[in-house]
Parts: structure tokens; C-alpha cells; sequence
């Protein structure tokens, strides 16, 4: 019974505007050559930065200059309207997703998320001024 509504409400989530915006803004992404070019370079640059900094021998001014190409290409994705959509929809499952998982761990008795406290949810019911767990 528990795989089922697991189920169920991997169907929902799915279903849901958040998701659906989503996916849709990711798909505009990754079909547009330019930005998704920027995006690989930029997540290559960090994984070589990564593997610069952990190195015996650092090169603060390779390090330097690829930091400010990433500084660059960060501003450039940051004025392309398909990337900013993209990333406020993802922004907006995430909140969804977190708001369901705190429903869930209030529902078990979970302790309370920072969102709960800030809303004087101590996670036990006995206590609760009306949050309706």
C-alpha cells in the first residue's frame, strides 16, 4: 500500500504546474545549442578548478583567469531569459518538493524543518497552535 501511494504521489508531483514548467523551461534549455554550450563550459571549468585546487602545485593565476571566464559566462547565461526561466522554475519545484517532504515528516513525527520553527512548529502535535498535522 505504501508503493502505491508512493506511486500516486510521483504521479501527481509529475502533473503538477511546477514540475511541468520545469521541465518544459529545461527543454527549451537544452535545445539551444549556445546556452547549453555555456553550460558544459562552465561546469568543465569548475570540475578543472576543483581538480587545480586539490593539486600539489596551485596555479593561482590559471585559477584567476578561468574564475573571471566563469564570472563571465555566469552573467552571460543570467541575461538569457531561457536560463533565468529555467532557473526560477526549478527554484519553484524545489520549494514544492520541500513543502511535500515537510508534510511528510510532520505526518511521521519528524523533527521540524527551519520553515516549521520560523511558524512556532515544534513537530509534536500535542503543541501545535493550529498547523492542521
Amino acid at each position: 500500500m505504501i508503493i502505491e501511494k508512493a506511486r500516486e504521489l510521483g504521479l501527481a508531483i509529475s502533473e503538477s504546474p511546477e514540475f511541468v514548467s520545469m521541465m518544459e523551461a529545461r527543454k527549451k534549455v537544452d535545445g539551444d545549442p549556445v546556452i547549453s554550450g555555456m553550460i558544459g563550459q562552465y561546469s568543465d571549468m569548475q570540475k578543472n578548478i576543483t581538480e587545480m585546487l586539490e593539486a600539489s602545485d596551485i596555479d593561482a593565476q590559471a585559477i584567476r583567469s578561468m574564475t573571471a571566464q566563469m564570472e563571465e559566462i555566469q552573467g552571460t547565461l543570467l541575461s538569457t531569459p531561457e536560463f533565468v526561466k529555467a532557473m526560477e522554475t526549478q527554484n519553484d519545484f524545489q520549494q514544492l518538493m520541500e513543502r511535500v517532504n515537510a508534510e511528510i515528516g510532520a505526518c511521521i513525527g519528524a523533527p521540524a524543518q527551519d520553515e516549521d520553527a520560523e511558524h512556532g512548529c515544534s513537530g509534536h502535535c500535542s503543541s501545535c497552535g493550529g498547523c492542521k498535522h
